[in-house]
């Protein structure tokens, strides 16, 4: 850990969302994609290709957010809060709940 803690100044950590790893880089030469199932090849993504061969490849890396709103925080915080859970139903089903997962003012003092 010691070396690490030397040698490594910045992490990036990159989320693509509402694509799958095998949409976008399932036709990778390293990873554990299918390219049968990529759908936007390198030539169409050579941003997201780029990044992932010049960088660390994170080929099976999964959140339980069943949607981006709930996904986004446990993929950025390894979990959902409370609020966030609950009124995701009532956001996706245009029940008029405010999108509170990306920090949105609701105008409440």
């Amino acid at each position: 850990m010691l070396f690490l803690r030397q040698h490594i100044q910045h992490i990036v950590y990159v989320i693509k969302e509402n694509r799958t790893y095998d949409q976008i880089l399932g036709d990778l030469p390293v990873g554990n994609g299918d390219p049968t199932l990529t759908q936007f090849p390198s030539f169409v993504t050579p941003n997201f290709h780029a990044m992932a061969t010049n960088f660390v490849d994170f080929d099976n890396f999964y959140d339980p957010g069943s949607a981006s709103m709930e996904g986004w925080q446990w993929s950025t915080a390894a979990r959902a809060s409370d609020l966030n859970e609950k009124s995701q139903v009532v956001n996706y089903g245009k029940g008029g709940s405010n999108y509170d997962s990306e920090g949105t003012s609701r105008k409440v003092f």
